[in-house]
């Protein structure tokens, strides 16, 4: 079953929708820091949620299960993926985060709703390997677009945080994702400033 889903199309969907939202919010908000991007998914990979911060918002990084547990709580009375930015308005709130439009991650979230019905039929061996597959195909996505500084040039970089962060994760798969996606100088200060 996992030979029947297009791996490649969705790695191109999700590289291309993360790129235009971040043009978009380059475009937007142009002589800003972004301090913070995440991609939040739930464990089956039924949806996609881009967070991110920008100048005036986390700086430092507030805990991690602080910022999870916002974003749970956001997707959980979210029906449809929306991407959000985090301003300084209100720097630690993702419930009242600024909307971008909702159509940079609609391809991706079709693609992951078209993906559920083969994954229903998924042993649990099937599903380990989806998992890590998809783990895989994000995290490819994401280091391609930092080659391409956007998220920032290679200063701005220092100030930047990138993750891709499962929700309800009892493995913490986010320390190691962390330290794939981010300088070893970010990682450190990051992975410091959790505690």
């Amino acid at each position: 079953m996992l030979a029947l889903l297009d791996f490649d199309e969705f790695h191109d969907v999700l590289l291309d929708a993360t790129r235009d939202l971040l043009v978009h919010v380059r475009q937007e908000y142009e002589n800003r820091q972004l301090y913070a991007f995440y991609l939040f998914h739930d464990p089956l990979w039924g949806f996609i949620v881009p967070r991110m911060s920008i100048e005036g918002g986390i700086k430092p990084l507030p805990k991690l299960g602080y910022v999870i547990k916002q974003a749970i709580n956001l997707a959980l009375r979210t029906a449809s993926a929306q991407p959000k930015i985090q301003t300084d308005q209100h720097p630690h709130d993702f419930n009242v985060a600024h909307r971008v439009g909702r159509e940079y991650f609609e391809d991706v979230n079709m693609w992951l709703l078209r993906a559920q019905f083969y994954r229903v039929t998924f042993n649990h061996k099937q599903m380990q390997q989806y998992h890590r597959t998809m783990t895989a195909i994000a995290i490819d996505a994401l280091q391609a677009l930092d080659k391409r500084g956007l998220f920032g040039d290679e200063t701005q970089r220092q100030d930047t945080v990138v993750n891709l962060v499962m929700l309800k994760d009892p493995d913490r798969e986010w320390i190691h994702t962390a330290r794939e996606l981010n300088p070893p100088e970010v990682y450190q200060r990051w992975i410091k400033e959790m505690g």
